[in-house]
């Protein structure tokens, strides 16, 4: 149906099959045949302007001409309409070529022309001032214009280096008297930094204030970037007065990408007059209301440099600003929090946050700052303040929490890579409330979003302790988070795994040869297999001892009645009893309801030393029998970094009557414990069947 469309699909693949060969010579000639039997008039029409293309370049028309062409569709007066139509489209295409190819050259002469005209009236302004700039001094505007030459601020004067582009501005030959050129501008940039008639500090603010520049600006500029190192050591580095220029040039009408050579000496050595030019210029943006501060973001690479300027440019910011203004903000309060005390950060937020009249976009930045700011205070007291006042102001609104998500994921580029990494898991865990509660991760098209909640959660994982256990526990329960529960889930896995590789301590010496002697174990994998071995041992007494201890698991009816299976609990403490009893003299404990994750209890919790082992006891005519292992014993207990993966499902085997639980699968029913415990052991994969144990007690009636 998309002939056309197709056709130029089917073009390109050939390109790509053919490794780009060339068309045949007589590839027209096969088009005119192909065109001449196409019964769909489109189909023709594309192989006619094959042909008319061909013929019209002379390529790939090997025994073809427009006579030719016409004589052998002479018959077809449709073919013949639609080979002239083509043909006339190429030509008019090609006779607008042509002109645009005389007009590109015509315009080349006319620059070149242009620019010869150029070079010899600046030649002519700089020679009826080459002994004043000769002696360092010159017109200002003319030092003004040389100077953006030499800064690139002309698109159409060339060059990659600035010397470069004067001696495309100024020409080769030199200037009367023999002087280059370009040794007498710079001998006129070299002298700006001196002169007399340079603004100084207070006019230079106020030029800034009213959206001015001097023209000796970029002249001064210039000249700092020519001074040879002695030089700008004698003329510059001694005289506090030009520092103050050259730091105030630079944060005003600094052209470069980068700060020039001279900037980070200077401010290396004199930080403090650089914070006071600063703090001066910038105030005056915000003053006069200026879109961006753009002086502020030299702040970053100097610590001192930082530590003089931000905090009183932090006291000076208004309250209510714009958009881009908030920026800036965060800005300053990211570089304040990375290089300032934490005490003099926390001070300056706390006046700002009493001031009433703050917006609600710069009140979460300064409320976001203060948390961060709180998590390197002695006080704990201050992180849990700001941890409540951000809860309340941002919570649930969306507007809020996406102020909130800005500032944080600007807390990690660099520099402050370091900034939101020290906050304690309470601090990390409300930042993923607040900001997840808001944002599903299947909405954010950019993945910004999500890639910030998912590393708050990565930062909580990598913490081994309980407290980042339960955060994660917390956070995964929570509702408002359920688009997030699968990561959330991944996280706390991950997070159990760093614990439990930080707490697992290898035996020394005396605790294996200990253990080999039959005495406590040395850790979990040892806990574990003993209490397996004192459980069978228990299991053989019960089911072959002369006592009759499996009366201990049934519960005797009054009369006639039939005896019954006792309760779950009730068989745990008959077990419980024995064990505690064989465990006694290793100094092992086991109690019954042993608290787990999520506030999960299982039967038994036998622990030795700081580690332990889950026991989860179930009945062959429990409901759950066949899904307990996986959804309480594997999830719940053995998870717990104490147990380190280890678990043991002990199930009661009653007799085939009362009748076991049937397995979901297909199948008979077991009819002994073996045949139960294998059944059992199957639904584990060999991972699994490493760390859990299966242990069948046969209290079935003789």
């Amino acid at each position: 149906p998309d002939f056309r469309r197709c056709m130029r699909a089917v073009e390109v693949e050939i390109e790509r099959r053919l490794f780009g060969a060339g068309r045949p010579a007589d590839h027209a000639g096969w088009c005119l045949e192909q065109a001449t039997a196409a019964a769909d008039q489109e189909v023709a029409g594309y192989y006619m302007h094959e042909v008319a293309l061909a013929v019209r370049r002379r390529r790939h028309d090997e025994g073809l001409s427009r006579e030719v062409v016409e004589e052998r569709i002479g018959g077809n007066a449709a073919l013949l309409q639609v080979f002239a139509e083509h043909l006339a489209v190429l030509e008019r295409h090609d006779e607008r070529e042509a002109v645009f190819r005389l007009e590109g050259e015509a315009w080349d002469d006319i620059r070149e022309i242009e620019g010869q005209r150029k070079r010899r009236e600046w030649r002519e302004a700089v020679t009826l001032q080459q002994a004043a700039m000769r002696d360092g001094r010159g017109a200002p505007a003319l030092l003004e214009q040389l100077a953006l030459a030499w800064f690139g601020g002309y698109v159409d004067v060339e060059g990659d280096t600035p010397e470069a582009r004067l001696r495309c501005l100024l020409g080769d030959d030199g200037l009367p008297g023999g002087d280059d050129p370009i040794q007498v501008v710079l001998d006129a940039f070299r002298g700006t930094v001196g002169r007399p008639d340079v603004p100084d500090l207070s006019e230079i603010v106020r030029l800034h204030s009213e959206h001015r520049r001097h023209r000796l600006a970029f002249p001064f500029l210039a000249g700092m970037e020519v001074l040879a190192p002695a030089a700008r050591a004698e003329r510059v580095e001694r005289d506090e007065t030009r520092i103050r220029q050259a730091f105030a040039f630079h944060y005003t009408t600094s052209p470069a990408d980068r700060p020039p050579d001279w900037y980070g000496p200077l401010l290396a050595s004199h930080p403090g007059i650089a914070a006071d030019v600063l703090i001066d210029l910038t105030r005056a943006e915000m003053r006069n209301g200026k879109r961006r501060l753009l002086g502020i973001y030299e702040l970053g690479d100097n610590e001192p440099f930082a530590r003089l300027a931000c905090l009183p440019l932090l006291d000076a910011f208004p309250v209510r600003c714009t958009a881009e203004r908030l920026d800036d903000l965060s800005y300053l309060l990211r570089t304040a929090l990375l290089h300032c005390d934490a005490a003099d950060v926390l001070s300056s937020i706390d006046r700002k946050l009493a001031r009433r009249s703050m917006g609600m976009a710069q009140r979460v930045c300064w409320l976001v700052a203060g948390l961060l700011a709180s998590a390197n205070s002695a006080s704990a007291g201050f992180a849990a303040s700001y941890r409540k006042r951000l809860e309340e102001h941002v919570g649930g609104n969306e507007r809020r929490a996406r102020h909130l998500a800005d500032f944080v994921s600007r807390a990690g580029d660099a520099p402050f890579s370091t900034v939101n990494w020290c906050l304690e898991v309470p601090a990390l865990q409300l930042l993923v409330r607040l900001i997840g509660s808001v944002h599903r991760p299947a909405l954010d098209p950019l993945g910004s979003m999500s890639d910030l909640v998912r590393g708050l959660m990565d930062r909580i994982a990598s913490v081994p302790t309980p407290e980042a256990t339960g955060a994660l526990a917390a956070l995964r329960d929570d509702d408002a988070l359920r688009p997030w529960r699968p990561d959330l889930v991944h996280a706390a896995d991950r997070q159990r795994v760093v614990r439990r590789d930080t707490e697992f301590r290898h035996p020394d010496a005396a605790r294996v040869l200990e253990t080999l002697a039959g005495h406590g174990p040395a850790n979990t994998a040892d806990l574990a297999a003993l209490t397996v071995d004192l459980i069978e041992e228990l299991s053989r007494n019960i089911r072959d001892g002369n006592t009759n201890d499996w009366r201990q698991y049934w519960i005797r009816s009054v009369g006639d009645q039939p005896w019954r299976p006792g309760h779950e609990d009730h068989c745990r403490d008959a077990l419980l009893s024995d064990l505690r009893y064989r465990m006694r003299g290793l100094g092992i404990a086991a109690e019954p309801e042993g608290r787990y994750a999520d506030e999960k209890r299982a039967d038994i919790r036998v622990s030795y030393d700081g580690f332990n082992v889950p026991v989860e006891i179930k009945k062959s005519t429990s409901r759950d029998l066949w899904s307990a292992v996986r959804s309480q014993v594997i999830p719940r207990y053995a998870r717990d970094p104490g147990a380190n993966g280890y678990g043991i499902y002990l199930v009661f085997w009653f007799g085939v009557e009362p009748v076991p639980c049937k397995s979901p699968e297909s199948g008979p029913r077991p009819t002994s414990a073996p045949e139960l415990g294998e059944r059992l052991l199957g639904t584990l994969s060999p991972e699994e069947a490493r760390l859990i144990s299966i242990c069948l007690i046969d209290v079935s009636r003789p």
